[in-house]
């Protein structure tokens, strides 16, 4: 049986809310990301972002339906938002990009609204359908007819607006990642080089002395090849 309620104390830690201000909290519904890596939007306006004191004024503001989650409107608060997933509030005129904090917490970070347009997808694997291949995400989005030939751990750029695929970022050394999961959390990297599952890595734009680092080869979400394509 599905569970309909979510204890603030037992909500994931990734979740940057207070504990103790009551005993419930918003679940959200079953979607594309994992409990660890999303959270409710109802839970971002009323306890992040604090544009909301009570969900009463966060279901008032988004019947408006000029709240957008990847350029698809939404008017539910359950409606989870997660990692590298684009927020819009047409009404502000901002807009925000999921990411992790050093705390490995999840946190909206502003850009431009000329920023909203793109959106990385990291891939996990592939399958063979009788339209072709099917490419896996790591968000649970899956993609068919992807012309670039693509391996696990690669990210494509994804175009919201035309809904197609804008470039691909190999996994590869050179390139520049961030940190989703481990003890490096929430840093911006330069991947040195790939030793099987691992990988060496330095933190990007270090003015201090540089020193090597490993972390696991499944942490890094690529986001560029010279330069972040994003905004971070």
């Amino acid at each position: 049986m599905v569970k309909k309620h979510l204890k603030r104390i037992a909500a994931p830690k990734e979740w940057r809310i207070r504990r103790k201000l009551s005993v419930f909290i918003l679940r959200p519904y079953p979607g594309r990301h994992t409990m660890r890596t999303s959270i409710p939007i109802g839970v971002v306006f009323r306890e992040i972002l604090h544009l909301a004191r009570t969900m009463k004024e966060v279901r008032a503001i988004m019947q408006n339906k000029k709240i957008l989650i990847n350029k698809k409107r939404v008017t539910d608060p359950k409606v989870a938002i997660g990692f590298m997933d684009v927020l819009e509030i047409d009404d502000l005129k901002k807009a925000y990009r999921v990411l992790f904090n050093k705390n490995g917490e999840l946190v909206f970070h502003e850009i431009d609204k000329d920023d909203t347009s793109e959106r990385l997808l990291k891939v996990t694997g592939a399958t063979l359908t009788k339209k072709g291949v099917q490419v896996h995400f790591s968000d649970g989005t899956n993609l068919l007819g992807i012309k670039e030939k693509v391996s696990a751990g690669d990210t494509i750029i994804y175009d919201m607006v035309k809904n197609e695929v804008s470039g691909h970022i190999k996994l590869d050394n050179g390139v520049i990642a961030f940190v989703s999961s481990g003890k490096m959390i929430g840093n911006i990297v330069k991947v040195l080089r790939i030793e099987g599952n691992n990988a060496v890595i330095e933190l990007y734009n270090n003015n201090k002395e540089k020193s090597s680092l490993v972390t696991l080869k499944k942490n890094l979400f690529v986001i560029g090849k010279d330069k972040p394509v994003i905004k971070l």
